[in-house]
């Protein structure tokens, strides 16, 4: 498995999908997987459960995809949050810090589909300096387009 990891908006579904399609792989997306088997959307899991419970589920959906083929998947931009996660990626696959300069992402990103953004923009910063530490520790990094990711996973592929 290829696992794409990096903060919320900064593409890994949309060059994930567009690199898996380009190499004929399956693609995962965790959040969908999430959505799927509640019956309900991110912001009214994290309104009815909080993130707590968000966590459990990204974790159980995750977990979930060692019995699939291989493909590329879209993680969560809180996975690295817990360090089984990162363990379990390592341990099934290659993974890749998709990076987008925050800024970029602040000007892009819509708040309201995103319960972690109540707080704007300075929420998004606060988020990425927390997690910053863990995405480049936990992945390889990359900034690039979809055409360029999709080249980085076939090389690793061929490996």
């Amino acid at each position: 498995m290829i696992y794409l990891i990096g903060m919320m908006g900064c593409g890994k579904t949309t060059k994930g999908r567009a690199a898996a399609e380009a190499l004929k792989l399956p693609f995962y997306d965790i959040d969908e997987i999430i959505q799927r088997s509640s019956g309900m959307t991110i912001p009214e899991i994290f309104k009815e459960y909080g993130e707590a419970h968000f966590r459990k589920m990204e974790q159980k959906a995750l977990f979930s995809l060692g019995n699939q083929p291989c493909g590329i998947v879209s993680t969560g931009g809180g996975i690295v949050c817990q360090g089984e996660n990162i363990q379990f990626m390592r341990r099934t696959g290659d993974i890749i810090w998709i990076f987008r300069d925050i800024e970029e992402t602040v000007a892009d990103i819509d708040a309201a589909d995103r319960p972690l953004l109540s707080g704007g923009a300075g929420r998004l910063r606060e988020i990425f300096a927390q997690r910053r530490q863990l995405y480049e520790d936990a992945g390889e990094l990359f900034s690039g387009s979809a055409e360029d990711l999709a080249r980085l996973i076939s090389l690793k592929l061929r490996r």
